[in-house]
Parts: structure tokens; C-alpha cells; sequence
């Protein structure tokens, strides 16, 4: 079974793909620090052509998507962050669904369905909507 660890070039990535490797299976890791939607959908389809499972962690909270403030720190762009990582995940789930994907995996936060709607937790929860109208578990 091969399965694609998809990272924003971050730490987090290559250990995941070293445990899962470690783990008796094949992987590869796909690093889009820009998210899955800057590489060309060829680029994608490529990397996930005879992919069982697709472990999505591209999509973190970057300086990119919002201001530094030094009263609040980073101040999230909340309707840039979600386009983004809704483009981003749009991408990769039309992928994963070409290549036969059988497996989806991303990066959220336990019970994000309790917790306050806006910015980074209505990001994740608009990508959990997406995951499941999917149609890939």
C-alpha cells in the first residue's frame, strides 16, 4: 500500500512519513509549502497515481494569511484562511478522487465541532465538511 503524506515543508511531514514508513509501508511525501493548489494538477495526479491514503498536513496557520500585530500577535485574514485551505483541499480531494484514492487523513482538531466558529476553527471545520462530502473516507 503506498500512502502520500501531503506537508507545508514543515517538521511534521517528514516524521509522519518516517513513521509511516517504519510502519511496513510505502510513502512518499509531497512537500507544498504554497498548499496542494499552487502545484499543477498534473503534479498532483502524479504523486498520488497508486495511492491508497492520502495524509493531509498541509494546511497550518502561516504569517502569510493575516497581520502581525504586537498587541495580538498574528491576526488572522479569517476569510483568506478559509478560501485558502478550501482551495487547497478542493485540490487535493478532486486528486485523490482521480487516483482512486481510498483514504483521506487530515490534520484537524479533536471536537473542533464544539468550539468557537471563527478563523482557524471555521477553517478546519469547512475542510471536515469537505473530507465527508467527499465521498472518500
Amino acid at each position: 500500500m503506498k500512502d502520500v503524506v501531503v506537508d507545508g515543508g514543515g517538521l511534521m511531514g517528514t516524521e509522519t512519513a518516517l513513521w509511516v514508513r517504519d510502519h511496513g509501508h510505502e510513502v512518499a511525501l509531497v512537500q507544498a509549502p504554497d498548499g496542494p493548489h499552487a502545484a499543477t494538477s498534473d503534479e498532483v495526479a502524479e504523486a498520488l497515481r497508486g495511492c491508497s491514503v492520502v495524509v493531509d498536513l498541509a494546511h497550518q496557520p502561516s504569517a502569510g494569511i493575516g497581520t502581525l500585530s504586537e498587541d495580538h500577535g498574528l491576526v488572522v485574514d479569517e476569510a483568506a484562511l478559509v478560501d485558502s485551505w478550501a482551495r487547497s483541499t478542493g485540490a487535493l480531494l478532486r486528486a485523490g478522487a482521480a487516483a482512486g484514492v481510498l483514504h483521506h487523513v487530515c490534520l484537524s482538531v479533536v471536537g473542533v465541532d464544539r468550539v468557537g466558529s471563527e478563523g482557524v476553527f471555521r477553517a478546519l471545520r469547512n475542510r471536515e465538511a469537505m473530507v465527508r462530502r467527499s465521498g472518500i473516507p
